[in-house]
């Protein structure tokens, strides 16, 4: 056996969704009530299944409950807060299994959009080509994204790399420039 290396290995964890407030999974039919006091702040109610969802600005208090249908969730009046704090109802009307969620949306105040990116002066140097001028109109199709946290990854691709994916990597990055590695 090789040994196990730090790190979260469940992309759905909770230490991999902080911004899942509440997640459950409810049966058929199942309504159930779950005491939880949340912040205010910006939140969707949502399911892992595919369907409308809400988005919900909390201003304190009470939060609204959920009802979910097959075509995807909508919001109910506030619970009571009671005593030991406030309850959320979940309603599963959607006749089958599935997980309702509640998710913190504050973190979208942090987010990069495409316009800020493309807006960007270093963005225009490394992808001048791809820039486009006043008046131009693009349609996007399909979205790739790299993301890379390998340890040693850039000496490796300094050195030429001993693999073939990194090698692979190494071409298709270097005409961006991105194959070098950071200060």
């Amino acid at each position: 056996m090789r040994p196990l290396s730090a790190g979260g290995f469940c992309l759905s964890g909770p230490m991999a969704t902080p911004h899942v407030a509440v997640q459950l999974l409810l049966a058929p039919g199942e309504t159930r009530s779950v005491k939880i006091d949340l912040p205010p702040g910006s939140y969707r109610l949502r399911t892992l299944h595919p369907g409308d969802h809400v988005d919900v600005e909390h201003g304190g208090g009470a939060f609204p409950g959920l009802r979910i249908t097959a075509s995807g969730v909508e919001a109910l009046p506030p619970g009571e807060a009671g005593p030991e704090g406030a309850s959320v109802t979940f309603a599963n009307d959607a006749g089958f299994e599935l997980a309702a969620l509640i998710e913190d949306r504050t973190w979208t105040r942090d987010a990069l959009t495409a316009p800020e990116v493309i807006s960007l002066q270093v963005f225009r140097d490394l992808f001048a080509e791809a820039t486009l001028r006043p008046g131009d109109e693009a349609g996007i199709s399909q979205v790739a994204l790299l993301f890379t946290d390998l340890q040693g990854l850039d000496g490796a691709l300094r050195a030429g790399g001993r693999c073939r994916g990194l090698q692979h990597g190494a071409r298709a990055l270097r005409p961006a420039g991105l194959d070098r590695a950071r200060p």
